[in-house]
This record gives structure tokens, C-alpha cells and sequence, in this order.
């Protein structure tokens, strides 16, 4: 006999929401089956196959599903095929899986404005917001802004199905947590407490939730901007007022706290790692007091290790030490969220190099080689990174003893011979180089350039293309070298070549403390002839690049003897 409908769709519908690889091109078929021995069914059926391919990404299966039923609607006139807002949104959520949101725009705009008989609605603006907000669009905060003012334009103008809901401004504080763009963090705030103005006017769809605070909160420690530490502390604060007030939505949790912790070790305020210690205590203060939500982890200590890190404080290397130490004990007794990984050792390697400590560079390798015993023993959250090494160069380095530069040397090399044997985690990179660029350059050793030329050319060689940084710390190697004779010469002969590549390279751009190295260096130059040559070529480029009136090249040049310049 022919099958009752509602059982056909009952099947169609749990091949949708199987998620199961081909459960939309098998109820595609079934679909199609059925229909040509039996004839048309009705809309939910339809329906059930378009969210089928929609839930599957598959944007332009669910759109022909969409259209085949327009057809059969058009040629019966039969109500019970009647497409319907929902089968536009399913198409519109599918192509916005599929990561085709201008498509997803063109079928809402095509509902707007050729359709009478279908009216897009909250869900089918939410659809797109959602995923411009997950999505890489720069230039996404200006659209999903301006789909937000679509909506509340439409919605006062007395269009009653597209009323903008807090899915609608959470989507808006999401895309502005990620954007560059500075006025971002004031425009995630000013957003949520619009909409908390909005719910207390008696909006209850707009009233905010624990998300909603979590992204502005998140717009802030993301930003690096000044006082963002104080605007994020400053949300958290007000939404345990709310919660505190009788709003159980409303309750912080860890993340929150160590989005809030992070703004704080981002600032650059004298008290900012105690303000993240602080919210540190209070998390552990609460989660011992049955607040669950509060668990400290190792995201929240971590945090505040960088927070100390980037203190500069003569106690700061100290105290970082003192935090990893607390998380290693309460990890060993049985506390797995708060296990130190990687990036909580290189935050206490970068608090020993900032710290100014001699016995810095001492400190760092006993780190290092703690991180190798732990990943040999097989914990691979705890094994170097290339930051690892690149922060104990940076400390060895900066320690100043008389083997750090011979050290870093072989931490070079030792990196380069793990990442040939398979470990890419440690492949050194253009900072890797350019950290220990600096420490030649600033040193008192002998051939400079020449050293500095060679881990150029090994760059090369290596297939890492030399950044402005590593080509600026090259030169930087030639100004300042030894009266050696062949020091010099050397020195001004890699300066001249540094130069040249520089120019030739098309995605190298020269800055002001390139040609202050450069023409330093042409005091190098064997004769006045040379010298005159040298700076002529650097003037040139100089002009080339519009640096020419640039304070610090012109003091350079001034400062350069007389008589070398004429």
C-alpha cells in the first residue's frame, strides 16, 4: 500500500539528524523513491531532506531541494508544498556551514525582495550573524553591525517577525571579541549594556547571558589596549552584582576568570600581576567554598606566571617560579586541570630573560631541561617549543656570560638537529635567529659581521626566509666591531651586501634603524672614496624608501666625522 507521510517523514527526519557520512544523499533518494511511484508529498518531507544536506554543509543540495519544491508548489498550487520560512532557513544555515555567507546573504535578500508569500525572521539574520561571527571576515564587525541595525530598524518599523534577540547581540559581541579594529572592546560594551538597558525596559529576549558578558569580557583581554585589564575586572565585577542580585544566569566561571586574569598580565599597570594573583586566590577561595564553576586551571595560572613575567619586577622570575612549583604540586596530587604544559614553562623562562638576573641563562637551560625529561618520560604537553628555545637564548643572552653566546650557539644547532629528526615543534624560526643576531651585535666579540653573515646564509640555505628584524640585527652586527682591520673590512662588506638584499627582496621593507646600521657600518670603509660611495647608495635608497627626513638617520649622519663625510 502507499506509505502514510508522517512515517515517511519520520524516517527523513532521522536520517537529518543522524549526522551520519551520506544520511542526506540516502534520504535524497528514499525522497525520491517514494515520489516517483507514489507521487508528491508534503513539505515537512521536502523539508526533512534540505535540512539533511544543510546540516551536512552542503549549501547547494539543500538550495536544488529548495527550488524542485518551489517548482511542485507552482505547478499544483497545493498548500501541503507550500515552501515555507523554515525550509529557507534550513538553506541559508546550510550554506553558512558550508562557509558560503555571500550565498547565504543573496537567499535572504531573494526572500526580501521577490518573495510576498515568505517573510524572513529572526532565525534567518541569527543564521548569518552566527556564522560571520565564527567565521575570518576582517571585515566582519562591520557587517554583522550593520545586520544587527538591519534588524532593529525593521523591527521599529513594525516588522514583528524580525526582532532582534540576544542570540542576535551575542553574535555581534562575539565578532568584536576577535576583531583588530581598537574601538572594538568599547563597542562589545556599549553593545552588551544596551542590551541590559534593553531588558530592563521589559525586553526579555535580549536579556544578557553568562556568553554575552564572557565575549566583551573577552573583547577587552584580547585588545592590549590601555586600561583594558580595569574595563574587563570592571564587566566581571558587574555581572556578580547582577548574579548577586538574583540573576542565576549570571554566575562567572573559569573561563571568564582567566580571560579577566590574562587582560591583567597583558597590562602594563605596576600592579598587575597582583590584581591576577588576586583573582587567582579569589577563584581558589570560592571553588574551595563549593562554587565548582571556579575550579581554577592551567589556562589561570598560566596567566598569572605571565603576568609576572612581563613585570619586570626584580621579584618576578621568583614568583613565577613559586606559581609553576604550586601547579606541579597539585597536579601530583591528583589535580589534572591545573598540569603545567609548555606554555606555562616558556612563561617562567621569559620571566627569568626579562629578569636581569646573571645566573638567568642558568635558570632557563635547567627549565629546558626539565621539559626534554619530562617529554622523553612520554608527557607530550610539557615538551620545548621553538618559543622554549627562543626565550632561554633570549635569557642566556641577555645574562651576559662569557659562554651564552657559545651556548645559544648550540642551542641552535640542537634545535635544528631535533626538528631533522622529526620533532617540527622546534624548528627555529626568524626570531630564533634574530634573538641571537641581537646578542652578537651587542657583544664584544670578534668578527661580528662575519658571524652574523653566516647564520645568514644559513637561513637561506635552511629554506627561512629572512625577515627586516634579521636583516636589521645583521647590520646592526657591522656598526659596532673591533679596529681588526679584517673586522672592519668585513663589516663593511656585509653591510653593503645586507643593503642589497634588502632592495632586491620585494617583501622587505627597510625602516629608519636600517639605514642608522648601514651608515654606521660605512665607517668601516677602507678609504674616503668607499665611504663618499657607500653613503651615496644608502642616501639613494633612503630617498627611495621616504625616510630621507627621518630624525634618527639625519642625527646619524650628522653625528659621522667631517671628514669622513666630505
Amino acid at each position: 500500500g502507499v506509505p502514510a507521510v508522517e512515517a515517511v517523514f519520520e524516517v527523513l527526519n532521522a536520517l537529518a539528524n543522524s549526522n551520519l557520512p551520506g544520511a542526506a544523499e540516502e534520504a535524497e533518494a528514499l525522497l525520491n523513491s517514494i515520489e516517483a511511484r507514489y507521487g508528491q508529498l508534503d513539505g515537512h518531507c521536502y523539508g526533512a531532506v534540505i535540512t539533511a544536506f544543510a546540516k551536512a554543509g552542503k549549501g547547494e543540495h539543500s538550495e536544488s531541494i529548495l527550488r524542485r519544491l518551489q517548482d511542485l508548489f507552482h505547478e499544483t498550487r497545493d498548500e501541503r508544498v507550500k515552501p515555507s520560512i523554515v525550509h529557507f532557513n534550513s538553506v541559508i544555515h546550510g550554506y553558512c556551514r558550508q562557509g558560503n555567507i555571500p550565498r547565504a546573504v543573496a537567499i535572504l535578500r531573494d526572500i526580501q525582495h521577490n518573495l510576498n508569500d515568505v517573510h524572513p525572521d529572526t532565525i534567518s539574520f541569527n543564521t548569518i550573524l552566527s556564522a560571520l561571527a565564527s567565521g575570518n571576515d576582517p571585515s566582519a564587525a562591520q557587517k554583522v553591525e550593520s545586520f544587527l541595525q538591519e534588524m532593529q530598524q525593521l523591527y521599529i518599523n513594525g516588522d514583528k517577525f524580525v526582532k532582534p534577540d540576544v542570540v542576535s547581540f551575542s553574535s555581534v559581541i562575539n565578532l568584536l571579541s576577535k576583531s583588530v579594529d581598537i574601538h572594538a572592546p568599547h563597542r562589545a560594551e556599549q553593545v552588551l549594556r544596551r542590551m541590559q538597558k534593553e531588558y530592563e525596559k521589559g525586553n526579555k529576549s535580549v536579556k544578557p547571558n553568562a556568553y554575552s558578558f564572557s565575549a566583551a569580557i573577552n573583547a577587552w583581554s584580547k585588545s592590549g589596549a590601555p586600561k583594558a585589564a580595569h574595563r574587563a575586572e570592571m564587566l566581571l565585577r558587574w555581572m556578580q552584582e547582577l548574579h548577586n542580585a538574583g540573576d542565576e544566569e549570571l554566575k562567572a566561571n573559569t573561563v571568564v576568570y582567566a580571560s579577566v586574569i590574562a587582560a591583567w598580565s597583558k597590562s602594563r599597570s605596576p600592579k598587575a600581576c597582583q590584581k591576577a594573583e588576586s583573582l587567582l586566590r579569589e577563584m581558589q577561595q570560592k571553588y574551595e567554598a563549593g562554587d565548582n564553576n571556579l575550579k581554577p586551571n592551567t589556562v589561570a595560572f598560566t596567566a598569572v606566571i605571565h603576568a609576572f613575567a612581563n613585570s619586570r619586577q626584580v621579584y618576578a622570575a621568583e614568583k613565577a617560579e613559586a606559581i609553576l612549583f604550586e601547579m606541579q604540586s597539585l597536579y601530583e596530587k591528583g589535580n589534572t586541570d591545573v598540569k603545567p604544559n609548555t606554555v606555562s614553562y616558556n612563561s617562567v623562562i621569559s620571566a627569568h630573560a626579562k629578569s636581569r638576573d646573571p645566573n638567568a641563562g642558568k635558570h632557563a637551560l635547567l627549565h629546558l631541561e626539565h621539559m626534554k625529561k619530562l617529554q622523553a618520560k612520554g608527557d607530550k604537553d610539557c615538551g620545548p617549543s621553538v618559543v622554549t628555545y627562543n626565550t632561554v637564548i633570549s635569557a642566556l643572552t641577555a645574562s651576559k656570560s662569557e659562554d651564552a653566546i657559545e651556548k645559544a650557539y648550540d642551542l641552535l644547532r640542537e634545535a635544528h638537529e631535533s626538528a631533522d629528526m622529526g620533532n617540527p615543534n622546534v624548528q627555529p624560526n626568524t626570531r630564533t635567529y634574530s634573538t641571537l643576531l641581537k646578542a652578537i651585535a651587542l657583544s664584544q666579540l670578534p668578527d661580528k659581521a662575519r658571524r652574523a653573515s653566516n647564520l645568514l646564509q644559513e637561513m637561506q640555505q635552511r629554506s627561512i626566509q629572512p625577515t627586516i628584524f634579521v636583516l636589521d640585527e645583521v647590520l646592526h652586527c657591522c656598526s659596532f666591531v673591533s679596529d681588526e682591520e679584517g673586522d672592519r673590512l668585513a663589516a663593511f662588506e656585509v653591510a653593503k651586501e645586507t643593503l642589497d638584499l634588502i632592495h632586491s627582496a620585494r617583501n622587505i621593507e627597510s625602516r629608519p634603524t636600517t639605514y642608522v646600521s648601514y651608515f654606521r657600518a660605512c665607517r668601516n670603509a677602507q678609504s674616503e672614496d668607499e665611504l663618499r660611495d657607500a653613503i651615496k647608495v644608502g642616501l639613494q635608497r633612503c630617498l627611495q624608501d621616504g625616510l630621507e627626513q627621518n630624525q634618527q638617520i639625519i642625527q646619524v649622519l650628522t653625528e659621522m666625522d667631517s671628514k669622513e663625510m666630505s
